[in-house]
């Protein structure tokens, strides 16, 4: 944490803007692997907002769940699909406010806005970790131009999970750590709990992906990949959203039967009390008719 603090007090004061000829273009542009080359699919060339499926929210919400667990009580910012603006210079000269949309982003260091309907990059600072959620319609965009612009924005870390299988084999979770002068691959490790996945230094955690699950509302292919999030320091998963819904779910109902529990025990009680008080006036009336 006092990394982060550091690293987002050396920012420099006047209004960080992006100029559009820093910004790469053409093929390194592009998704940084040739590994994807073949998917002949047409990136988007803006940030398009794009209907989301279930399983592509599910996997946004079990992250944002896992953060937000993770970093409470501490000065940390979560958020799920909240719009990032920043400032761009068009080849004019002329400066406009732009935007991306996150899937999930996380900032160190300042306390949690529940009422912030953006994040305003100028005003807190560039977010610590992204994470984004791929699908076939974005992920050229996402691996490419987004993931360039998050480094010169000053994104330390971008996490990608692809939920559906739908890229090729491996496509499923990369993570990069960034800087406005490039971006770095992170490598595959194996995790104390036996899984193969992503460390995230910015984070101290560590993402892999989850055996197939049941697709949320009842999606055609019935299935989908989860992303689970493991905290080394304490040598667990952190639980993801629908394990939090069901252990609420549990202690609310374990607190329902413990008061009805005490409201039979109560109700034996007074029933207790009412029958030694009658026992104690039937004592009194015959030691008053036997006087």
């Amino acid at each position: 944490m006092a990394e982060a603090v550091q690293f987002h007090a050396e920012r420099r004061a006047a209004p960080f803007c992006i100029d559009v000829k820093d910004i790469p273009q053409g093929p390194e542009a592009k998704a940084p692997d040739a590994y994807f080359a073949f998917m002949q699919i047409e990136p988007r060339r803006t940030e398009d907002r794009v209907p989301m499926r279930p399983v592509h929210g599910a996997a946004m919400r079990d992250s944002a769940t896992a953060f937000a667990h993770h970093f409470r009580g501490q000065a940390v910012e979560v958020y799920e699909d909240v719009p990032l603006r920043y400032l761009k210079r068009n080849k004019r000269g002329l400066v406009r406010p732009a935007h991306l949309y996150p899937d999930v982003l996380v900032r160190l260091g300042i306390p949690h806005s529940l009422v912030r309907r953006r994040y305003d990059l100028n005003k807190l600072g560039p977010p610590d970790f992204v994470l984004e959620v791929l699908s076939l319609s974005t992920w050229r965009y996402d691996l490419g131009h987004k993931l360039n612009l998050y480094a010169l924005l000053g994104v330390r870390e971008c996490f990608f999970f692809e939920p559906t299988g739908e890229l090729p084999a491996g496509g499923e979770l990369q993570g990069f750590a960034l800087s406005r002068s490039g971006k770095r691959r992170l490598p595959l490790e194996a995790l104390p709990n036996g899984k193969l996945g992503l460390c995230s230094k910015v984070l101290g955690l560590c993402a892999y992906v989850a055996d197939e699950r049941l697709s949320p509302q009842g999606e055609d292919e019935g299935w989908a990949l989860s992303i689970r999030w493991y905290d080394p320091e304490a040598g667990a998963d952190i639980p993801s959203y629908e394990e939090w819904v069901g252990a609420c779910a549990a202690a609310e109902a374990r607190a329902e039967t413990a008061n009805a529990r005490a409201e039979v025990a109560e109700a034996q009680t007074e029933a207790a009390m009412r029958r030694a008080a009658e026992l104690e006036e039937t004592v009194r009336r015959l030691q008053a008719g036997s006087g």
